[in-house]
């Protein structure tokens, strides 16, 4: 997101759901130059989208070429990393993922003690519990080789 779109978008925020054009007509009061300037200001906006669009599709570009350049290497451990990071961070995960889900709540279970005097005393594996950003950084170079890079596409139910 760019500074303009960001800045239209908490003006639009602040002042109720009012608009900038809302705005600038109540600042400034000649009309013509009101509508110039959120003219101006729509246009920006959409430049802005559109240089965020070209650099997107460029950097799209870059990233297939250079794994179509790794692919058409002739050295074999070259061509064979990346799928086995990929395939390693798969592993971890879900590793990762049974491991705290399943297997560390049943160690705390079963470690905790009873004191003499009837308290139950945590075992070592008590603190451990299922973290959503290590689970995303474990899995992130597999993320990465299929091609996510954002989670924001599909924050508002799709893609841009």
């Amino acid at each position: 997101m760019s500074v303009i779109t960001a800045i239209a978008g908490a003006v639009k925020g602040i002042m109720g759901g009012k608009g900038v054009g809302d705005l600038v007509s109540e600042f400034i009061t000649d009309k013509d130059k009101a509508a110039e300037f959120v003219h101006k200001m729509e246009l920006a906006v959409l430049a802005d989208k559109d240089l965020e669009r070209q650099a997107e599709i460029a950097f799209e570009e870059t990233m297939t070429n250079r794994i179509t350049a790794e692919l058409h290497q002739s050295d074999v451990y070259t061509k064979q990393t990346r799928p086995k990071i990929a395939r390693q961070s798969w592993y971890l995960t879900i590793a990762y993922a049974i491991f705290s889900t399943i297997v560390a709540p049943l160690l705390a279970h079963f470690t905790a003690q009873t004191g003499p005097d009837g308290v139950v005393v945590a075992g070592v594996f008590a603190g451990l519990t299922f973290q959503w950003e290590v689970f995303i950084a474990i899995a992130s170079p597999a993320l990465t080789y299929m091609g996510v890079r954002t989670f924001d596409k599909w924050k508002n139910g799709g893609s841009k």
